[in-house]
């Protein structure tokens, strides 16, 4: 029996024997199936997003006419089966069940949440696609007027179940884990060589299952199930909260029976077939759950994450393929498996084809019969999704698939998991944020896809601005569905563009996001207006975080909102006292005047902004002192933003500004500074602002040089700030580059040591252009231009060459071993 093609007239028997090999009960995995077959209650196994699971329940309710039908799905979301159902909603999608543990009732809050005042969440998904059995079950019901239920625990009655404390997150336990975990599948799956559980089932329960008896598959169905139940730990199953699940199911099966009254025979329930082979005999337990904070919605879904690629654990390898062979199912096509392989196989290399690659038209014909070919040796009656691939693959890929079949790789996902995305209908009571998001992108023929889209924003286009501005928002609210590829910047520097590129790429999570901000607001200008307030609130202390608050309030075209926005930016002068936080929002709120500046209308918010510009400016110069001798670890961002403070005020001139303050500031600072390296920084800084000159710094350098060895030792740090604030300004200018190479050569070597790590991190900080134009200067102020080096080589024969090459390398490696690498 075992060496026979598997079908479903032996498919029984195959399984029994296979248990039988492993020492198991076959008798009593009989009894247990003989019990559920003959139970006065229908139990029809099913597995989820499966083909065969679906026209066997389409078949079963044709046939048997049941009055009253019950599906494994959340209880607590009966309500929404009319809007799943409903003739403008359109699969794939899913239940979304959400709850916030305000009242921290599971004892997770702070633990799977920031902080104890801040509520766990919690979410699952329940998807539905075209040939989900759940779904057809809910479809038929409603076309037959054959009352219909969910009867399985609702989210937050496995909570505690889905938490784990050693490792805190949720995760909903799925059959198949249960499967590959078994020692009868472990067997089975060795003996047929099946590569994984997909394959399994396809084998087992998908080809031909629109042809066999509706009988046979489910008791074929069942004895499997019966035969992974039976080693299976029930402790195990108690822990991870099946028992309680299945508790509650009977007792929701004799609720609804009761609450009917029909009869028993007229009942079927449809659930995963671990549960349907113990659910006759499972006794019927109410649960406790609580329902307050839970919300029950319905969100479109997609078949990329239906797919397995997408990390869903019960989803399945190739959705548009097996809804290809739905199609067929339910069109009576015979061989639905072959002719569907067929189509996939020719559109495939079809798409390689027109990529340029190496393709025929007869390569098509090979893989095809290579297909039936593989089917055949693996016991299929026809050609399963591995079988495509593997033939795939072996027609067109004569070395390394991972190397020359790279290309294939992309071109068969997407023909076999498909870009489908699915529409709710319009009567679901949608939360108002929910509605308002979904209506904004709709008025913009904005459809959603698995695929990313890609929009171009011409900013003097008013519906482009827009646009644009409901982006921005979108993406303010944390909806993590778009990213802005480029476009101005104000803060950046980056102006003058006039074109911004969107990329937008959809998740179900979106849906989850809405309802979490609704509290914001109910649309998406109201909620993102009010989340911004909250955050300057939040932010007062940090004048940088409220410049940027106030960047992208701009970008939101909040203007209306200017005057509320600069309130709290004054007062965040008042709170933060940080030089460094004042200094990058003095340089953002300058940037921000320069837009401003250019914008229609904003007359108002201008003079508000030249106002805070001001303030901003005082603020920042008042504080320069402060961090005369800052931290260690935070020297090099005081430095930066010095030298970023007298770029921007000898750059921008739109407003104009008291440099008094500023180089009083700086000149304090260099007095009360014991840092050489800020010393020599706020020098370089002062040159900038043409408040020194040339001849002050050979002053100041000349001082240094004369002072006491100890005094000395610090000049390559003073060296070094005046570099990296100046760089090329003061590097080119002959006079300083005679007086450094003077100093530096006049220098006692103690004192050369003690300044050269300085010195060697002042050069290597500048960019390779600016380096090598010093070394330039630096040897024609030594008379070795370049001409020269060339001459003295030609003059020289060519072992002396090779002898000084030997020298110099020999003398680099001294120098590296005693100073590192310059």
């Amino acid at each position: 029996m075992i060496n026979n093609a598997i079908n479903a007239n032996n498919l029984k028997n195959i399984l029994l024997e296979v248990s039988r090999m492993l020492e198991m009960d076959a008798q009593s995995i009989e009894e247990q199936v003989s019990r559920v077959v003959n139970s006065e209650v229908t139990y029809l196994p099913v597995r989820h997003h499966s083909p065969g699971s679906a026209v066997l329940v389409k078949n079963w309710i044709d046939k048997n006419k049941p009055k009253l039908i019950l599906i494994e799905g959340p209880s607590e979301a009966n309500d929404l089966i009319e809007h799943i159902v409903a003739k403008d909603s359109r699969p794939p999608l899913a239940i979304l069940s959400f709850f916030v543990d305000e009242t921290n009732h599971y004892n997770y809050n702070g633990v799977l949440s920031p902080d104890p005042s801040i509520p766990a969440r919690f979410q699952v998904y329940y998807p539905f696609i075209s040939y989900s059995p759940e779904f057809i079950a809910l479809k038929e019901a409603y076309k037959r007027k054959i009352p219909v239920y969910f009867i399985d625990l609702p989210l937050t009655g496995i909570i505690h179940t889905l938490v784990k404390e050693e490792n805190p997150q949720f995760m909903l336990k799925q059959e198949e884990v249960y499967n590959i975990s078994s020692k009868f599948y472990q067997k089975l799956s060795q003996i047929f060589e099946f590569d994984n559980f997909e394959e399994t089932w396809e084998t087992l329960f998908e080809i031909g299952s629109n042809q066999a008896d509706i009988y046979n598959l489910q008791e074929s169905r069942l004895t499997y199930c019966s035969c992974i139940r039976q080693t299976l730990n029930k402790d195990l199953l108690d822990a991870d909260g099946t028992l309680d699940r299945e508790e509650f199911m009977k007792f929701n099966i004799e609720k609804y029976i009761k609450k009917h009254g029909v009869d028993r025979k007229d009942v079927l329930v449809i659930t995963g077939g671990l549960h349907s082979v113990v659910l006759p005999e499972t006794e019927p337990k109410d649960k406790n759950f609580i329902t307050e904070g839970m919300l029950n919605s319905l969100i479109p879904y997609s078949y990329y994450r239906i797919s397995e690629i997408s990390g869903y654990s019960s989803g399945n390898q190739g959705p548009q393929f097996y809804d290809d062979i739905w199609q067929k199912f339910n069109s009576s096509i015979e061989n639905s498996f072959e002719s569907t392989s067929l189509e996939v196989i020719s559109d495939i290399l079809r798409k390689a084809r027109a990529q340029g690659n190496p393709v025929s038209i007869s390569d098509s014909i090979n893989a095809f019969q290579g297909a039936k070919l593989l089917s055949m040796l693996r016991r299929r009656s026809e050609p399963g999704l591995k079988d495509v691939i593997d033939s795939i693959y072996m027609t067109l890929v004569k070395g390394n698939p991972e190397v020359e079949g790279k290309y294939l790789e992309k071109i068969i996902r997407n023909r076999i998991i498909g870009h489908k995305v699915g529409k709710i209908t319009k009567n679901l009571g949608r939360l108002p944020l929910q509605t308002d998001f979904y209506e904004q992108l709709e008025v913009r023929g904005i459809k959603f896809s698995e695929n990313r889209q890609t929009f171009s924003l011409w900013l003097q286009n008013q519906d482009d601005l827009k646009t644009s501005e409901l982006f921005w928002r979108i993406k303010y609210l944390g909806f993590n569905i778009l990213e802005r590829a480029s476009g101005p910047d104000v803060l950046k520097g980056i102006t003058g563009k006039l074109k911004e590129t969107w990329h937008l790429d959809w998740s179900p999570s979106i849906d989850v996001k809405l309802i979490e901000q609704s509290s914001y607001g109910s649309t998406v200008e109201e909620a993102s207006k009010n989340l911004l307030i909250e955050e300057f609130q939040k932010s007062l202390g940090n004048f940088e975080t409220i410049s940027f608050l106030l960047y992208q309030s701009l970008t939101m075209g909040f203007t209306n909102q200017f005057q509320k926005l600069y309130n709290a930016s004054t007062d965040s002068l008042e709170e933060d006292n940080q030089f460094l936080t004042l200094a990058s929002g003095f340089i953002n709120v300058m940037m921000i005047n320069e837009q401003i500046s250019m914008m229609s209308n904003q007359e108002a918010n201008i003079s508000l902004m030249e106002k805070l510009v001001q303030r901003s400016y005082f603020s920042c110069c008042f504080n320069i002192p402060n961090i005369a001798n800052p931290p260690q670890d935070i020297q090099d961002k005081v430095v930066i933003a010095m030298k970023n403070l007298a770029n921007i005020l000898t750059s921008l001139t739109t407003i104009k500004l008291d440099l008094t303050v500023f180089k009083e500031s700086i000149k304090t600072c260099v007095e009360n500074s014991t840092n050489f390296y800020i010393k020599g920084s706020a020098t370089g800084v002062s040159f900038l602002i043409h408040d020194l000159t040339t001849q002050d710094i050979k002053i100041v350098l000349k001082d240094y040089a004369q002072s006491s060895n100890s005094i000395k030792i610090q000049m390559g740090d003073f060296i070094r700030g005046i570099i990296f604030v100046c760089q090329t300004t003061i590097l080119l200018n002959p006079d300083i580059i005679k007086l450094l190479s003077d100093i530096i050569e006049g220098l006692e070597w103690v004192v050369f040591s003690a300044i050269l790590p300085s010195l060697r991190k002042a050069f290597s900080e500048l960019d390779q252009r600016e380096y090598d134009v010093f070394v330039e200067k630096l040897s024609e102020h030594h008379g070795l231009k370049t001409k020269k080096f060339q001459e003295i080589k030609e003059d020289l024969e060519e072992e002396v060459l090779v002898f000084f090459a030997e020298m110099d390398k020999k003398v680099r490696n001294i120098l590296l071993d005693w100073f590192g690498e310059v």
